[in-house]
């Protein structure tokens, strides 16, 4: 499962220094680009845990996870794939993330 784990950031306001290829972030390019990559890959790494985790919870084992991503591979996607602006996306409320030890997790009491 989490080598198919795929994280893409939607730049919505054109906030992040990106290098000449637009394939990755250049945070070399600001006075404070370390802070701001530690800050941003702590909460890419929140937020896929949190996905992880809630999936999870709906098997038995990672085993009956990883069986059931397998079958999800087998299938192909529709065509055209919908703009970000367009899909209907999973929402979740009432979660609180924390700061535990330098990294950052979320509740998963989800209701």
């Amino acid at each position: 499962f989490c080598s198919g784990l795929t994280v893409i950031l939607d730049d919505i306001r054109g906030r992040l220094p990106l290098n000449p290829s637009k394939q990755d972030i250049a945070f070399g390019e600001e006075s404070f680009g370390k802070v701001h990559k530690e800050n941003l890959f702590k909460w890419v790494g929140a937020v896929a845990h949190f996905y992880y985790y809630y999936h999870l919870a709906k098997f038995r084992t990672k085993k009956d996870l990883t069986n059931s991503i397998k079958k999800l591979g087998k299938s192909k996607c529709p065509q055209p794939l919908k703009s970000c602006d367009d899909a209907i996306l999973s929402t979740f409320e009432n979660v609180v993330f924390k700061n535990y030890h330098g990294t950052i997790r979320a509740n998963l009491q989800i209701k």
